[in-house]
């Protein structure tokens, strides 16, 4: 039996809708639950999930086109119908663009309820199927992850990243290809195999630089949508860029200072402590080195200064903090250590060019493009 919340503001409608002698064996669903608005029906289904969401288009508090877009986004129900009145057809229109599998006009017959449902219902099944078909391939591919790709390779790939390493980019190409080759060029099998290794690398890359979490956007792996490329170099294309980005902080943010375990060290120092206050004469007392042969070995390797290295690190983390919209600009510049607001907004500004309400700004019209 498949579970309907009916929402709307008129209770006479509610009512109208229950009584019909359709629920039960008949179609396959029933009424499990009701709202007067689409903001009572989202506090309803965060607790109890349903099949088929019937919802009226004008209602007070949140419409049913917003609720619509609510539970498109969050993945609430699988299925929603509008109930419009006559002359609402623009309204119904955007509804389907936006994800409802349909619309009826009131007044609603009982023959006309059936049909919907029998769409429903089919679509709801096939679904299931789908779902069902997913479980099994990624079975499939757990199975096969260690046969196609050892751990050997996946080792290389995330060693490549975590030292900046450019060819980790064709390490990565060629990897997709032979996943997809392995899998006789089934591209969702393949997908899902590559999924369970992307994330493999990824953990591995964060236990090897526990430190890049404050530095990457969250869900990397997660971001990509796995289950609609169609063909390799799409999919090359995607997880490409992907490492691309991996490899670009990872190379900004620990030079490359082979030879030197002390310079190594001090930068980890930083990473690792971007979240506090870092001086040059902390890192000299915390590792029992004379500040000024520091200094002058430290700009010899990595080109830039100590105090320099400290504040480029220190505003990548800005950017991340501020991306992330959890906290205020002002409270941004003291988690990073910084007192005064004004010196921080200087020196962030000095290395990206925006302020950090602009930076922010720029951030979330990026987002919605």
């Amino acid at each position: 039996m498949f579970k309907i919340m009916i929402v709307d503001d008129v209770e006479v409608i509610r009512k109208e809708i229950k009584r019909l002698k359709i629920w039960g064996e008949e179609t396959g669903f029933y009424i499990a639950g009701e709202a007067r608005n689409g903001q009572e029906a989202l506090e309803l289904l965060k607790a109890n999930p349903v099949d088929l969401v019937i919802t009226d288009i004008r209602m007070p508090k949140i419409n049913g086109l917003e609720l619509l877009n609510k539970i498109m986004e969050h993945k609430m129900a699988p299925c929603v119908v509008l109930l419009s009145e006559y002359g609402e057809f623009e309204y119904a229109r955007q509804g389907l663009v936006s994800g409802a599998i349909d619309y009826l006009v009131k007044p609603v017959k009982a023959e006309e309820f059936v049909a919907m449902l029998q769409r429903v219902k089919i679509f709801l099944l096939n679904q299931k199927i789908d779902m069902e078909r997913m479980v099994r391939l990624k079975s499939i591919a757990e199975e096969k992850l260690e046969t196609i790709y050892p751990a050997a390779d996946i080792q290389l790939i995330t060693g490549l990243i975590a030292r900046g390493d450019k060819r980790a980019v064709d390490a990565v190409s060629h990897m997709v290809e032979t996943t997809v080759a392995a899998c006789d060029n089934e591209m969702l099998k393949a997908s899902l195999l590559l999924k369970n290794i992307i994330m493999e690398i990824i953990n591995s890359i964060l236990d090897k630089c526990a430190w890049l979490s404050k530095f990457i956007a969250g869900g990397i792996a997660e971001s990509i949508d796995y289950s609609n490329h169609q063909d390799v170099v799409d999919f090359q294309s995607a997880l490409m860029k992907a490492t691309e980005y991996l490899v670009a902080r990872v190379s900004k943010l620990m030079p490359d200072v082979e030879g030197s375990d002390m310079v190594y060290q001090v930068c980890l120092y930083v990473l690792n402590n971007v979240d506090s206050e870092i001086t040059l004469k902390g890192i000299s007392d915390n590792y029992y080195i004379n500040s000024s042969y520091l200094s002058t070995v430290f700009k010899q390797k990595t080109k830039i200064t100590v105090k320099d290295y400290i504040i480029m690190v220190k505003m990548e983390r800005a950017k991340k903090l501020i991306l992330d919209g959890d906290l205020k600009s002002y409270e941004i510049a003291g988690r990073l250590g910084y007192r005064d607001f004004e010196y921080f907004g200087k020196l962030f500004k000095k290395n990206t060019g925006l302020s950090p309400t602009e930076y922010r700004q720029r951030g979330v019209a990026a987002a919605g493009e």
